[in-house]
């Protein structure tokens, strides 16, 4: 009786079918299922034994067998999924490798062609210091220069002393002192470049940097902070698809910090407050009469078009001697 070979001649025709395979003369292989960044998609092929060299892989499809994994790649574009083993959310649309080959990487996905093409506005300048208060430029002689302070109750008066660039300036700042029995006195100290104070000084071009450390239009004896020159808020300070005349505190925003929207002016989307009125009892000693200030406590939505990235702010601005809205609390736009 003569034993059949068919298990032998079925092993070799797989082997053989293989060998052809892998070099490329059955096109059933070429048209294997991809796996690109850990997400499959499908080419008119078996999941089983999906390629994982997606570019490679995409590159040696047949034009109509790569069209249509590129489709399905665009449709995956903007989905999230979880990649295996990985915790945070990622998107197949930054999957470079397939989105080179595909023609359609997005614009998030490439930082360098993003922010080449993305127009945006320059931010604007965080102060209206002088010169000689500008920490970024050269100076031949900076200098610490340092002002200190005290009152005497019961008068309201505050006596300043300020030590810069060798010389020593009193002022009395009438009025601006604390309703406290014992107020203690204080000292602080700051950078001065003293060659261009001086030459202000005795110039008093573009001010008289004596009268008037920070050259802001304030003179010192009415300066709640001399050394520095606090920038009006401007509308154009920061975009907005609203205007900002319904929002009572707008002057008073500051947008997040710079490194988070390099190079670009931050757009306010939102704000979210609440108005609480409360009895300013100094102002009240002062004018001889009750006063009150209005304090928000408000949330502010940023949105950086450079990025599309959003930061949230809650702060509190409290402005003096006015009244809160009706509704206290609301939203903007």
């Amino acid at each position: 009786m003569t034993r059949k070979k068919r298990p032998r001649q079925v092993l070799m025709l797989l082997i053989a079918v293989t060998w052809l395979g892998l070099n490329g003369t059955v096109t059933s292989v070429h048209n294997q299922d991809l796996v690109c960044c850990d997400q499959w998609i499908k080419s008119d092929g078996a999941w089983f034994g999906a390629r994982r060299d997606c570019k490679k892989a995409l590159e040696e499809l047949s034009p109509a067998s790569r069209a249509k994994a590129c489709e399905q790649y665009k449709k995956l574009n903007n989905r999230p999924w979880f990649r295996p083993f990985v915790e945070s959310p990622t998107q197949i649309g930054c999957c470079l490798e397939a989105g080179e080959v595909c023609g359609a990487i997005p614009a998030k996905c490439n930082p360098e062609k993003q922010t080449a093409d993305t127009k945006c506005e320059p931010p604007p300048p965080e102060s209206n210091n002088p010169p000689w208060f500008n920490s970024d430029s050269s100076c031949p002689d900076r200098q610490k220069a340092t002002i200190s302070w005290s009152q005497r109750p019961p008068s309201m008066d505050v006596s300043f002393t300020v030590a810069i660039c060798g010389q020593v300036i009193r002022y009395i700042y009438p009025g601006g002192g604390s309703l406290e029995k014992n107020p203690p006195p204080g000292v602080r100290s700051f950078e001065v470049c003293c060659d261009s104070w001086r030459k202000a000084a005795e110039t008093k071009s573009p001010c008289d940097a004596r009268l008037d450390f920070d050259c802001d239009g304030t003179p010192n004896s009415s300066d709640q902070m001399p050394d520095y020159a606090f920038r009006d808020r401007r509308p154009d300070d920061f975009l907005t698809n609203s205007p900002l005349s319904s929002l009572p505190f707008w002057k008073s925003l500051y947008q997040p910090s710079q490194s988070g929207c390099k190079d670009c002016k931050w757009e306010l989307v939102r704000v979210d407050y609440t108005c609480k009125e409360e009895y300013d009892a100094v102002a009240s000693a002062r004018q001889h009469r009750s006063v009150f200030d209005a304090k928000y406590d408000y949330q502010a939505t940023w949105k950086c078009p450079a990025t599309g990235q959003s930061q949230v702010q809650k702060e509190t601005v409290t402005k003096d001697g006015l009244r809160c809205p009706t509704p206290p609390k609301r939203s903007w736009p």
